[in-house]
C-alpha cells in the first residue's frame, strides 16, 4: 500500500485579498488569486513562496514597554 502524503492550507482575509497559504517539505507558500488570467492557459492562482520572518526588534519592542513601566514605577504608585 502507498503511502500518500497530506498537506493543509489556511484561507486568510487580508487587505489585499484572500490567500491560502501552506507549508511543503518546510517551505512556506502564499498563493493568490490572479487577476490577470484572461484566457484559459492562464492559471486561476500564482503560488510564491513565503520568506517573511519577522524581526526580533518588533518582538522586543512590543514586551518592553511593559516591563519598563514596572521598573520606572517600583512603589507602584499611579504617578
Amino acid at each position: 500500500m502507498e503511502n500518500k502524503i497530506k498537506f493543509g492550507a489556511w484561507k486568510k482575509a487580508t487587505s489585499k485579498g484572500e490567500v491560502i497559504e501552506f507549508t511543503i517539505n518546510g517551505q512556506r507558500y502564499s498563493m493568490w488569486q490572479n487577476p490577470y488570467k484572461k484566457d484559459e492557459k492562464h492559471p486561476d492562482f500564482n503560488i510564491f513562496p513565503n520568506n517573511f520572518v519577522p524581526k526580533a526588534e518588533f518582538k522586543k519592542e512590543y514586551a518592553q514597554p511593559v516591563n519598563q513601566q514596572e521598573e520606572e514605577n517600583p512603589e507602584g504608585l499611579p504617578f
